[in-house]
C-alpha cells in the first residue's frame, strides 16, 4: 500500500483543520501529489507561508536556499512523520489509524 492510501485513512489527532483537510485530500489522490505534499507541509510548518513559492512543495528562504516538502504522499516513512508524539500507527481490519494512550 502506498503512503497516499495510508494517509487517507489516518485519523489526525490533535492537529488543526489545515492538516486534517490535507490528509483527507489524499482520499482522491491516485498517485503521489506534490500539491498535497505542499498542503501538508504548510499545515505542519505554518512559517513556510512567509516564504516565496518556487514550485509546489518548494519554497525559497530569505538567504536564497530552498526548503522542500517531504514526499508525504509517496513514502510511508514521510507519512509516518505526521504521527503526533506519543502516538503510533496501527493497521487493522478498519484500516490504518493513529492511536495514542487514550485510544484513537
Amino acid at each position: 500500500m502506498n503512503a497516499a492510501g495510508v494517509l487517507c485513512r489516518v485519523r489526525a489527532i490533535g492537529h488543526d483543520d489545515s492538516l486534517v483537510d490535507a490528509i483527507f485530500a489524499c482520499q482522491s489522490a491516485c498517485e503521489p501529489d506534490r500539491d498535497i505534499d505542499a498542503r501538508i507541509a504548510l499545515a505542519v510548518f505554518p512559517a513556510l507561508r512567509s516564504l516565496t513559492v518556487i514550485a509546489p512543495g518548494v519554497w525559497r528562504q530569505h538567504d536564497g536556499s530552498h526548503v522542500r516538502a517531504l514526499l508525504y504522499t509517496a513514502t510511508c516513512r514521510a507519512a509516518a512523520m505526521l504521527v503526533p508524539p506519543g502516538c503510533w500507527i496501527e493497521a487493522g481490519p478498519q484500516g490504518t489509524t493513529v492511536v495514542g494512550e487514550l485510544g484513537q
